[in-house]
């Protein structure tokens, strides 16, 4: 049995709201598959053409509608073991910033909710998905740094 490898990605998506940040959660469906009713962000694996990034677009677009008005990578290294693919699977997170008035038109989930950061980390169940909100948040609200860390980890915006 040979040792493999997959990507996986994971979107953070946040929006401004009363001067604060508002990250959404997603609730997976009853019915589903693999992890009935599970609280996430999006999540997602790269086809064999697509980049990370492009295949954070693309979730973002397909299980949310919703549209970017930034993008963020996260400093996020996260890695498990998936037993049933056999595969150590890595992680590349990023962050999207959405309009105020932004409303998720879900297809792949059943309900979801805007919270704010301590609480979004809280409802998630995913280790990986708790760092990536705090991540981001981090570098949405560290005023101090504030430019350097958006020079260092804003991709468009």
């Amino acid at each position: 049995m040979g040792g493999k490898s997959e990507l996986l990605v994971q979107v953070h998506v946040v929006r401004p709201t009363r001067g604060e940040w508002q990250h959404v959660v997603l609730r997976r469906r009853q019915d589903d598959g693999e992890f009935p009713a599970l609280w996430q962000v999006i999540t997602g694996r790269p086809t064999s053409d697509e980049s990370p990034f492009d295949a954070a677009q693309r979730e973002l677009a397909e299980e949310t509608q919703l549209t970017a008005l930034e993008w963020w990578s996260l400093p996020l290294s996260a890695s498990f073991y998936d037993v049933r693919r056999q595969a150590l699977v890595f992680v590349a997170a990023f962050g999207a910033v959405v309009a105020p008035d932004a409303e998720p038109h879900l297809t792949e989930h059943s309900t979801y909710r805007w919270l704010r950061a301590r609480a979004a980390a809280a409802i998630v169940a995913v280790p990986a998905h708790q760092e990536g909100v705090a991540a981001f948040d981090y570098l949405l609200t560290e005023q101090h740094r504030k430019p350097q860390l958006r020079q260092l980890y804003c991709i468009v915006g």
